[in-house]
């Protein structure tokens, strides 16, 4: 049986915020992100910003018993400073020019989680396809873990590649920014 998938729009994401964030905190919780429970906590917060952001989309994946399974969420980076926490540490460490040139005017994927029991089954890719599907923006991006492996595979399978690794200040394990041309952009280009 496949699991449904149901886009949601902001008022919604927020009402059934409680579960995104046990199906955040149980999804990160796995190596290699292995994020305490207290660091879950600060995704109620994200969210309420993520859900006021230009074309914010979230899509997701229901189970038998009505619960939320995964999720895939994303907005529009309509401004350079669009997420002022941590734009500004991207600025410093990547450049501007990248976060102008290659990220305005773009969809930013913010959140790709899946319950650890319901992973490996095709959801994520799914939830993937469906967050950015008729997207008005030429291309897409994200970033991950260099370490996460399993999110790369899928990502990489899809066409996303990467376009900077980014060293934080405080974090041991560098960041991949990765990027993809969006398949309905790369189906009119096909066509001139």
């Amino acid at each position: 049986m496949t699991t449904p998938l149901s886009r949601i729009g902001p008022r919604e994401a927020l009402l059934l915020g409680a579960e995104l964030k046990a199906v955040y905190a149980a999804a990160f919780a796995a190596p290699p992100w292995s994020e305490p429970p207290l660091q879950s906590e600060g995704f109620l917060v994200r969210l309420r910003d993520q859900v006021a952001r230009p074309g914010f989309r979230c899509v997701v994946a229901g189970e038998r018993d009505g619960t939320v399974g995964g999720f895939a969420l994303g907005a529009i980076v309509d401004r350079p400073h669009d997420r002022p926490l941590w734009n500004p540490i991207l600025d410093a460490v990547v450049g501007a020019q990248l976060i102008d040139g290659r990220m305005r005017d773009q969809f930013e994927l913010l959140e790709l989680a899946v319950l650890p029991a319901r992973q490996r089954r095709g959801i994520g890719g799914r939830l993937l396809d469906a967050v950015l599907a008729g997207l008005p923006c030429e291309r897409a991006w994200l970033m991950t873990r260099m370490d996460a492996l399993a999110a790369r595979r899928l990502y990489t399978a899809r066409g996303w590649t990467d376009i900077a690794v980014v060293h934080f200040p405080g974090h041991s394990e560098p960041r991949v920014i990765m990027a993809a041309t969006l398949p309905a952009r790369r189906m009119e280009e096909s066509l001139r």
